[in-house]
Order: structure tokens, then C-alpha cells, then sequence
């Protein structure tokens, strides 16, 4: 079994949402990098500067072959497209700089883009500028053994779409497909008063208590790899099994360091995507729906976002790091009403309208 790696790329911006996620993420990991082109500045916060100054933030220059690499892929993504979903054809638009693009995407791009300015940074419908930052996401984490995180609950919901080279149709529903992208999402780890934190005691965390955060990653990792292998009802079981309370352990030790995060109430929701086989939620679910939200422990929960249209396609390209993506959603009315995003609803109407 490969390891998880100790750090994540943010996708799909320059510019993080909000500090609390920042503080958030350098909870479980040692590192964010995110691709920073060589003359953009970033408008970054006190917090921010502060972070990277001590070498937690990270910016990645892109090299050559991260570019080509994007722009193969992209092109052979989008020539393979079955049919154009709804949230490709969107009214609003978000700009790509140039130098993330593979020159030879622009005939391509253009015939879809809105429009190029003069200084070349390319304006494409915000789902399709996703997709494409969603490739080079994945290209720039694997060539650099990363996982990947999100702030953005959209761009997280229509990554897999992507990068499943669209092996998604408009019956994402189906509940007898032979599997579903899947989130699953853990309660009650991020504390509630991380915005009056300062990032000084982030600091001294992440050099304090790296191996706690190692031990945590890794059960978690060894869990949903676990699963997302799996393809036997009764092996499901017995996974599930042995690593809910080691999940949980390692989830309270974890929490019982963060002393300096003492306060009950709001916190954030720590979720990641895999791929899930309709065997395998079978013994999570019983003979319940894929697409309800099912508890595997005390605060791991788990269910269906889409059914593939090709599960075994799926089986065939998968790699560990290659399908787990992160979302630290910090919508505090959400969590206050006790509520969970509708994940499926946001994809059905980015493939459906």
C-alpha cells in the first residue's frame, strides 16, 4: 500500500477562501503549495504571508512538462466527451493565465472561451476554467506525490467528472450501477474558534505534533484505499470493521492535542471523494439507498454522489493518489443547522441542468 502524502496542492485558485481554511488544513497537513505563476503576486492575507514565510505555504513554478502533460490529457478529455454537460455552457467565466496553458490548447479553447484579453489570459466558463485547473491539479500532484484539498464545495462536487474523463451520463441516480464516486465525511474534527487562533499557534502545531498528524492520515488512507479496492461484501465488513475505532482513535488523539482549540459549537467538515463498488455499499448500507448518507462510525459517514456509467473502467485506471481529493467546507450555516451539502443535487445539475 503507498503512503499518504504529508502535504496537499490547493485547487483550483491562486488565492485561498478565507484564513480559517488555511488554519484548518495545517491541522492534518504539514504543507500547502499551490501553483503560483512566475510574475503573479498573490493578494495574500497578514495570515497568509505569515504562514509562508515559516514555509507552510509553498508555490509551485510550473515546469514544461507539467504543461505538456495537462494539455495532452485535456484535449484527449475533451474530443472523448459522449456529450457536452449543462455546466460546460455556462453563462459566467473565470480567467486561466497563460502560462498554465499548453499552447496548443488555444484553437481548441478558443472556439468555447468567451474571450482572450490582450495581456493573453484566456476567460472560459467557470466549470470548464475548473476542469481544466482540475487536470493540471492532478497533472502537478502526482509528478509531485500530493494529495489535493479545495476550499470550494463546487469545484470539488464536478472535479470526478473530470477526472474520470467523464465517465458519468444524465442517469446519475442509477442505484443499481456497479459503483459510485462517493463522499466520505468526518464530523466534529475541525474545532470551532479556529478564527480567533493565531496562526503562531498553527505554526507551533504542525512543528509540534507532525507524527500525530502522520498517524491520523494514515488510518484514514489505509481505510478508504481499502475500500475503494474492495469489490467483496464480506471483506467490506471486515474492513470496516478494523479501522472505524483505530479512525476514531487516532481522530481523538489527534483533537485532544489541538489544545489551544478548547470551544464546542460550529466547526468545519472534513470530506474526501473515492469510489465506492455497489458491493462494497452493500455492507455499509445493507439494503438501503447508495445516495442516503450512511454511518460507519460514531462520526464517519459515507454516501453516493453519481453512479458511474463504467464502473470497471474505473477499477482499470485508478491510483491511490490519483482519486482522493479533499473539501475542508467551512459554510457555518450549514453545520449550525446541523445539515449536509447535497452533493448529488450540485452534480446533477452541473451534468443535467
Amino acid at each position: 500500500m503507498s503512503n499518504p502524502s504529508d502535504s496537499i496542492l490547493y485547487f483550483p485558485s491562486i488565492e485561498f477562501g478565507s484564513d480559517e481554511w488555511v488554519k484548518c488544513s495545517l491541522l492534518f497537513w504539514d504543507n500547502i503549495y499551490r501553483i503560483v505563476p512566475g510574475d503573479y503576486k498573490p493578494n495574500d492575507s497578514k495570515t497568509v504571508q505569515e504562514a509562508e514565510s515559516c514555509d507552510l505555504i509553498r508555490n509551485v513554478i510550473l515546469e514544461q512538462e507539467d504543461v505538456t502533460k495537462t494539455g495532452n490529457q485535456f484535449l484527449q478529455f475533451c474530443d472523448s466527451l459522449p456529450f457536452i454537460p449543462a455546466g460546460l455552457e455556462g453563462v459566467d467565466y473565470d480567467r486561466i493565465h497563460p502560462d498554465k496553458i499548453d499552447k496548443r490548447l488555444y484553437p481548441s479553447l478558443e472556439k468555447i472561451a468567451h474571450k482572450f484579453e490582450r495581456d493573453g489570459w484566456l476567460h472560459l466558463s467557470t466549470e470548464l476554467a475548473r476542469g481544466y485547473m482540475f487536470y493540471l491539479s492532478k497533472t502537478v500532484a502526482e509528478r509531485r506525490n500530493l494529495a489535493r484539498a479545495t476550499d470550494d464545495r463546487d469545484s470539488w462536487i464536478i472535479s470526478p467528472y473530470f477526472v474520470e474523463g467523464g465517465n458519468f451520463d444524465e442517469f446519475i441516480y442509477n442505484r443499481d450501477a456497479d459503483g459510485f464516486y462517493s463522499s466520505l465525511i468526518i464530523e466534529d474534527l475541525v474545532p470551532a474558534n479556529i478564527s480567533e487562533v493565531p496562526i503562531a499557534s498553527i505554526i507551533q502545531f504542525v512543528d509540534e505534533r507532525k507524527e500525530l498528524k502522520s498517524i491520523f492520515r494514515k488510518k484514514l488512507y489505509a481505510f478508504t484505499e481499502g475500500l475503494a479496492e474492495c469489490q467483496s461484501e464480506e471483506f467490506a465488513r471486515t474492513l470496516i470493521e478494523d479501522y472505524k475505532a483505530e479512525i476514531e482513535e487516532s481522530k481523538r488523539e489527534l483533537k485532544e492535542s489541538i489544545d489551544f482549540l478548547k470551544s464546542a459549537g460550529l466547526n468545519a467538515l472534513f470530506t474526501m471523494g473515492i469510489p465506492v463498488s455497489l458491493t462494497a455499499f452493500r455492507a455499509i448500507a445493507v439494503l438501503g439507498d447508495p445516495f442516503s448518507l450512511h454511518s460507519i462510525s460514531s462520526s464517519v459517514i459515507i454516501g453516493a454522489v453519481a453512479a458511474y456509467s463504467d464502473y470497471s473502467k474505473v477499477k482499470k485506471q485508478q491510483r491511490a493518489n490519483s482519486y482522493a481529493s479533499y473539501l475542508i467546507d467551512m459554510d457555518k450555516r450549514l453545520i449550525e443547522q446541523k445539515k449536509y451539502p447535497n452533493y448529488t443535487s450540485i452534480f446533477d445539475e452541473f451534468i443535467n441542468d
